[in-house]
């Protein structure tokens, strides 16, 4: 008897650990939640009062969205601010400008109406070289401004987008900045 239960704790343990993706959240040494996917090898820090989403749509998790970290929702508009970070497959020797010309070629100028590039910076993510873009769009009715840092390491892009109300945009943008400055690849 001693055993069976043990065998389906265990059993419980191993099924949560699984499906949750061997991800965690804890709080870090500043007051700031730590999420940790050990699934693709990365961490970053996020404000405390900020939201994980990591339970996806197929369709988001078909995109290469490991994660979306919500924030306060616009006080004009129904649109949260959100911090995304996604991971997919490149072509090995991709750089991270190639992989942000290719996103923007064929993703950006598609969804977005008026996507318009304001400016771009490279700079480091995780010690690895980074091309950082910002760009404002319209999307469903709502004039959004963006920031993303682009880099890739072997052949995985890695994309960590902030996305705000562009009325909003300077108001959360410490938040973006704090994840990309912990933003840690294993």
């Amino acid at each position: 008897m001693k055993l069976t239960v043990l065998f389906l704790v265990t059993l419980m343990l191993l099924s949560f650990f699984l499906a949750t993706g061997c991800q965690s959240e804890t709080l870090g040494p500043s007051g700031n939640k730590v999420y940790n996917s050990t699934e693709f090898g990365l961490t970053a820090e996020y404000p405390a009062d900020w939201n994980k989403n990591d339970n996806l749509s197929d369709s988001q998790k078909e995109n290469g969205i490991v994660v979306i970290f919500l924030g306060p929702k616009s006080a004009k508009y129904d649109y949260l601010s959100n911090i995304m970070i996604e991971v997919e497959d490149i072509t090995e020797g991709t750089t991270a400008e190639e992989y942000a010309d290719i996103i923007e070629k064929y993703i950006l100028t598609k969804k977005l109406t008026d996507y318009t590039n304001l400016q771009e910076q490279t700079s480091t993510l995780s010690g690895l070289t980074s091309l950082i873009r910002t760009f404002t769009g319209t999307e469903k009715g709502v004039a959004i401004k963006y920031t993303q840092t682009y880099t890739a390491k072997n052949n995985t892009g890695y994309v960590i987008t902030y996305a705000s109300a562009s009325e909003d945009y300077d108001l959360n943008y410490e938040a973006y900045s704090l994840v990309t400055s912990t933003f840690k690849l294993k």
